[in-house]
């Protein structure tokens, strides 16, 4: 393990909106992949950005009161924006707070990832010297349990769709919100206002990917375990929507790329609209 990997920190981004019930069980295999990590030379630390979507149930209680021994920033929007909004606030909060050499993870909120495949998604990154590592429901060794059949085939179909449409080398899941970003590939596209991001919904995830493509990246994946039988909040995904939204953004970016530079962003136009509202570092390793 070279000295760089060794010093680097890990930034776990959390986007969620009313997660109340998982976030004790999250915040717990949060822990313990953190130690493990530790335990493997693979960062320095590990810190959470919690990224609270407006939710109305709570939420950002449940993350005070679970988060000892990790260090968390909880960013606190006064309304919920959408998915879109989440990351952009994330990743430009990871690029106002990083270094250079540390790694921007991020993962469901839902408790349905596992946070002990940083592991392999630090590994990937690691030895095939990956700018960006997707944990992928299409690759060999994968496990999904719990998603509905239609939610599959729509997944499957529009991510056919957009490898077939914008293709990126080493991407099939274009979806999946479980990934690795260096520092480096995010600031390549990164403005004075923020990370943009036009979509405020799911269709944000692909134009991350997009909009990373043609900046002399290099992408990977690592097979994903969904445990979507493990949910115990109510899902916030609206498949058809969700499907036409994005179907009609595939059309337009590969038409009309420049439009991806248009403004308005997703969110307001300053850099921070959100407020900081705790930051705790009782960390124990």
């Amino acid at each position: 393990m070279s000295t760089r990997k060794h010093a680097r920190c890990i930034y776990l981004g959390l986007p969620a909106f009313n997660e109340e019930l998982a976030i004790a069980p999250l915040f717990e295999r949060i822990r313990v992949a953190r130690a493990e990590l530790l335990h493997r030379g693979m960062l320095s630390d590990l810190r959470v950005i919690f990224y609270d979507d407006g939710s109305t149930d709570a939420t950002a209680e449940q993350v005070r009161l679970h988060c000892n021994g990790l260090e968390v920033s909880l960013l606190s929007p006064k309304s919920n924006g959408g998915l879109g909004v989440a990351m952009r606030g994330l990743i430009t909060q990871f690029l106002d707070q990083a270094q250079k050499d540390d790694v921007l993870v991020v993962m469901d909120s839902d408790d349905t990832h596992d946070p002990n495949q940083i592991i392999e998604l630090l590994t990937v990154m690691d030895e095939s010297e990956k700018d960006v590592v997707i944990a992928s429901r299409y690759r060999r060794g994968s496990r999904v349990a719990g998603v509905p059949t239609y939610r599959q085939i729509l997944s499957l179909g529009f991510g056919t769709l957009v490898g077939v449409t914008l293709p990126i080398r080493g991407v099939r899941d274009y979806s999946c919100g479980y990934r690795a970003y260096t520092y480096g590939a995010l600031a390549k596209v990164a403005t004075e206002s923020g990370f943009p991001i036009q979509e405020s919904g799911f269709a944000s995830m692909p134009e991350i990917l997009i909009r990373l493509r043609g900046n002399a990246l290099s992408f990977g994946e690592i097979p994903l375990k969904l445990a979507y039988d493990r949910r115990l909040t109510v899902s916030k995904m609206r498949a058809w929507q969700n499907s036409r939204r994005l179907l009609s953004r595939i059309i337009s970016w590969r038409v009309f790329p420049k439009r991806l530079n248009d403004e308005p962003f997703a969110g307001p136009d300053s850099r921070i609209w959100w407020e900081i509202r705790l930051i705790t570092s009782k960390v124990t390793d």
